[in-house]
């Protein structure tokens, strides 16, 4: 039984594997969110309030599937020990697909519980302001991917843990400015989120063509590891820059064409009080008083 998806010498088959560390961490994340619901949750005063608890659900239960597949057997054992492409599969899951649906997910009144006020709060105001949270979650993409770094790190499942949950922590912070569930901690406004996405979708580029456009395997993990099939380490290290840039220029472009047309839609109701998110355009504090403000920075 192993703790954790890292890098070994087997050969790559098909047969599962059973990682104690992923499952647990799953399992908890899942029963403390269930026990908040049960324990925490203001009492439902209506239909309206019981479909956006309906959503948020989904959303938090959804993300954390989704990370546990990017962990577990078979995903996070390619990506963790044999194709530095799926590796890369699995930082766009973390930091682009489970950490957004993880806020999406969290009601106010938990996010007040974990983000008490004071220096805490304070930290989540000063990241949710846009350039601290770029520099942030870029420090951990680039040093997580340095091969400097992310050799040692693969080589063993407390390393291996310690980079995914890196990286999840690192796309909460790339995502509070534009997701924020607190009202205490405003959003940027709308045009703003979108040039804030913008240049998160233009920073990776840097990376991903030194990937795409080496000549020889950056990575001693991928480059040694057993084969699968008959991919080429070169190729499989091109094919994860490309992963990079397309996949994770898709997503973000995508959320920043949804902010727009929501956007643009807004401005023909001027009377109407939007976010930069429709999920949350009537994101209520548990007295139920008023939406999550817009500022513009």
């Amino acid at each position: 039984m192993e703790w954790w998806c890292a890098a070994t010498e087997q050969a790559w088959d098909w047969t599962p594997r059973f990682y104690l560390g992923s499952w647990l961490f799953t399992l908890s994340l899942l029963g403390a969110y269930a026990l908040a619901w049960r324990r925490l949750a203001p009492p439902v005063v209506s239909e309206e309030r019981r479909r956006r608890n309906r959503r948020k659900i989904t959303a938090f239960v959804v993300g954390a599937l989704v990370f546990h597949a990017s962990v577990d057997w078979p995903i996070g054992t390619l990506g963790a020990g044999y194709l530095a492409s799926v590796g890369m599969l699995r930082f766009i899951l973390i930091t682009l697909v489970v950490a957004p649906l993880l806020l999406k997910g969290t009601p106010v009144w938990l996010a007040r519980r974990l983000l008490p006020e004071g220096r805490v709060r304070d930290a989540a105001r000063m990241l949710a302001r846009g350039l601290p949270a770029l520099v942030i979650f870029n420090a951990i993409a680039l040093s997580t991917h340095a091969p400097a770094f992310a050799d040692p790190l693969l080589s063993s499942p407390v390393g291996a843990m310690v980079m995914d949950l890196s990286w999840l922590l690192g796309g909460l912070v790339l995502w509070m400015p534009v997701l924020s569930p607190l009202p205490e901690v405003p959003r940027l406004s709308t045009p703003v989120a979108m040039a804030y996405l913008f240049a998160q979708s233009v920073l990776p580029t840097i990376p991903a063509s030194f990937l795409t456009f080496a000549e020889y395997p950056l990575y001693s993990t991928f480059e040694l590891a057993p084969r699968v099939g008959t991919i080429d380490p070169t190729l499989d290290q091109r094919n994860a820059g490309l992963i990079m840039k397309i996949v994770a220029g898709f997503i973000l472009w995508g959320r920043i064409a949804v902010l727009w047309f929501r956007w643009a839609a807004s401005q023909e109701r001027p009377d109407e009080v939007t976010s930069p998110d429709l999920d949350f355009d009537e994101l209520l504090d548990e007295e139920g008083m008023r939406p999550a403000p817009e500022v513009d920075r």
